[in-house]
């Protein structure tokens, strides 16, 4: 990624805890330098997180295109910390609905009690102690109930603030890698008019801490940035610790919750076969029950509190649809530029017969052929791989002649013949690779294939190298 000056491309995944943020890499970016396979997709191999429209923005150099990408990260990121908030107060509103309904039919069931009459003989002392132990079992099935919403609300607030404190050691160490690598710089010119630094001011400027092109005295930093570094990661793990041990909490108090509300049933069962037999403390009993069902029914009345949207989503929401219109709004020209430069390799390269392309800033591409339009999905694969290669190059060409790209150059094709119908279309194509890589500044390209003799033949013994029998090429 550093030799190839290439940026990570961050998306966001979805998951059971609000969604992660995934930063793709080269895994991910090497596959828009290399051609093989079926060639499914315009842009490298991977279909998710919207990855092909962003490869192409970023190599052909789109204004705007990398702070759009940015700020949507972080504004999905927030919709998904918010939507999962969100599920998990409904979840306890369920809960506490639940609880409420589940009141509700105990209390129908003790005032049909209360209205029952029977002539069995029950010991007051085993009604007693039935009413206590229920009375006990009730309390603590509310108490863990209580418990439960709290800990629920707790986790949100904790996932919140470990995205937080995570959030914030990412930054801080981009931004020291951001100012370690500008103050690793040393202009050999003025950026403005190009005139070359003076060597006498070169020197001062490592003797006397004096800019080379403006002579302000350099400023260094005397603060350790690892003490910065190791204070957000101490944050980040407080907060990530908390965030377990609230979450094996709220396992325990689950369970415990089961186990109570089976001892509540088995009590109350008992409580009903004992009541039964004897009216008077059947009644009593009852109406205890009663009371306190309605005072439990009366507690589960008051909706839980829902949680608050993150305070900067607003913001976040401005900036990436500020930066959306400055987006949309610069792109046409470069990618009027782009369509033409593709149309004319893919030509170039033997898909013939193309009269229009039409590539969006997602990658998304649509052709006419034969006064037909089609996309590029339903194209014949020899044509998928030419049209591949010319975006590529396009991409490069058209970046270089605007000074925003930021593709690296390199393109690495496997296979080309397993695609070609005869040997002269195989010829032909490597051809007219090897005249524009010679047109193209910057463009190298490896062609790797098993019939050696056609690719010598297009291309020259000077710009072959051919494994010996049974060996390796390098």
């Amino acid at each position: 990624m550093n030799t190839f000056d290439l940026d990570p491309i961050p998306s966001r995944q979805k998951n059971d805890e609000g969604g992660i943020t995934i930063s793709h890499g080269w895994t991910a970016l090497s596959g828009g330098l290399y051609f093989g396979g079926d060639h499914k997709v315009l842009l490298g191999d991977v279909v998710m997180g919207g990855l092909p429209a962003r490869m192409l923005q970023l190599f052909v150099g789109l204004p705007w295109a990398s702070t759009v990408m940015q700020a949507a990260t972080v504004k999905k990121e927030l919709e998904q910390q918010l939507e999962h908030a969100s599920r998990i107060t409904a979840a306890t509103s369920d809960r506490t609905s639940l609880s409420r309904e589940r009141i509700a039919s105990d209390l129908k069931i003790a005032r049909e009690v209360l209205k029952s009459n029977s002539s069995e003989l029950v010991t007051a002392q085993s009604l007693d102690r039935l009413s206590v132990k229920i009375s006990d079992l009730s309390t603590q099935t509310l108490a863990l109930e209580q418990s439960l919403v709290n800990a629920t609300i707790e986790i949100s607030a904790l996932q919140s603030t470990a995205d937080a404190d995570e959030r914030a050691l990412r930054n801080l160490r981009e931004n020291l890698v951001t100012t370690a690598f500008f103050n690793g710089l040393l202009p050999s010119c003025c950026p403005r008019c190009e005139t070359a630094v003076p060597k006498e001011r070169i020197r001062r400027e490592g003797e006397d801490q004096s800019c080379s092109l403006c002579s302000e005295p350099i400023m260094l930093d005397s603060d350790d940035p690892s003490d910065a570094i190791e204070e957000a990661n101490d944050r980040f793990a407080l907060s990530s610790n908390a965030l377990t041990n609230a979450k094996s909490l709220l396992k325990q108090l689950e369970f415990n919750h089961k186990k109570v509300e089976t001892d509540l049933k088995s009590a109350k069962g008992e409580l009903d076969a004992a009541t039964k037999s004897n009216a008077f403390q059947q009644r009593r009993d009852a109406e205890l029950v009663i009371a306190r069902l309605e005072g439990a029914l009366q507690e589960h009345n008051t909706p839980p509190v829902g949680h608050q949207p993150p305070e900067d989503i607003v913001l976040v929401s401005i900036a990436h649809d500020e930066a959306k219109l400055a987006f949309d709004a610069s792109k046409g020209d470069l990618l009027e530029k782009l369509n033409q430069e593709i149309l004319r390799l893919g030509n170039a390269f033997g898909a013939l017969g193309l009269e229009h392309i039409q590539l969006s800033s997602e990658s998304r591409m649509s052709v006419i052929k034969g006064g037909q339009k089609t996309s590029f999905s339903k194209l014949t694969p020899g044509e998928r791989l030419r049209l591949r290669i010319a975006t590529a190059i396009a991409l490069l060409r058209i970046g270089q002649e605007c000074g925003v790209g930021r593709h690296p150059g390199l393109l690495i094709i496997d296979s080309p013949g397993a695609e070609e119908t005869s040997e002269s279309d195989l010829a032909s194509l490597l051809q007219e690779l090897r005249k524009v890589a010679d047109e193209t500044a910057g463009l190298q390209i490896l062609v790797a294939s098993a019939n050696a003799p056609s690719v010598i033949s297009a291309l020259g013994d000077e710009r072959c190298r051919v494994a010996p029998e049974g060996g390796y090429v390098w």
